[in-house]
């Protein structure tokens, strides 16, 4: 808050003979009044200016994303995909003439009155900036809140997907005849119920060739509990030479 102290600087000098004698008056009967000009106040409204200038080059820089909150422009903040869940953040304009201040014409200063309603202007401008403030700090906060839960959803459901197994972790090579082979199925037959003899059956070999002793090499290896079967490329080589 600011609050002038500056007591007047202009002066009477009452006239009369000694006045008009001395030169202070033009005559004895007129009296002059004296305004002396103050240096310290010409540098003041200087700085006035200038501050002004670096408030209105600073509002017209304050873009974030192609948007100046200072300028007057608004920001829209969606948190779904489609757009039914959003929060707008209205701009407002900040530079000076936003803020009520305006330059100072140059000896302006020199005026009590002047420098009074400066006062005023920046008193107002002072409690106007704090109190927006405030508003874009709650508008934060609720942005920083969501931001908080959707990463916290997005780091739960990464973490159960990471935690699901498998509904059948056992090795293709390992997995039973009708689910490694369906059409092999077909190939056992039936069984007749009165006398057990297997209709239709067409005879599978002991020992297999080609394609089909390599389903039994493996298959004897998932069978013998964790022995491992013969590498690919050995079974490969050996069929060829089968």
């Amino acid at each position: 808050m600011l609050t002038g102290n500056s007591t007047a600087t202009s002066f009477t000098v009452d006239a009369n003979a000694e006045s008009a004698a001395l030169g202070v008056t033009t005559s004895a009967i007129v009296n002059n009044t004296v305004n002396p000009t103050s240096s310290t106040r010409d540098t003041l409204q200087t700085n006035y200016n200038a501050l002004l200038t670096q408030i209105d080059q600073l509002a017209g820089d304050a873009f974030y994303n192609g948007v100046n909150l200072l300028a007057g422009n608004n920001l829209t903040v969606n948190f779904n995909e489609i757009g039914t869940s959003s929060l707008t953040i209205a701009g407002v304009n900040f530079n000076s003439t936003g803020l009520g201040l305006s330059h100072i014409a140059a000896g302006a200063f020199q005026s009590n009155g002047n420098i009074t309603t400066a006062e005023t202007a920046v008193n107002k401008a002072i409690t106007a900036v704090p109190a927006q403030t405030e508003t874009f700090g709650t508008n934060s906060s609720t942005i920083q809140t969501r931001q908080t839960f959707e990463q916290n959803m997005i780091n739960t459901l990464q973490t159960g997907a990471s935690n699901l197994v498998l509904a059948d972790p056992e090795p293709r090579e390992c997995r039973p005849l009708d689910r490694a082979n369906p059409a092999a199925v077909g190939n056992l037959g039936t069984v007749d119920r009165q006398s057990g003899e297997p209709v239709g059956a067409q005879v599978v070999p002991l020992v297999p060739s080609g394609a089909g002793l390599r389903s039994t090499l493996l298959a004897q290896a998932c069978k013998g509990g964790g022995a491992k079967a013969p590498p690919p490329s050995l079974l490969d080589e050996f069929l060829l030479r089968s």
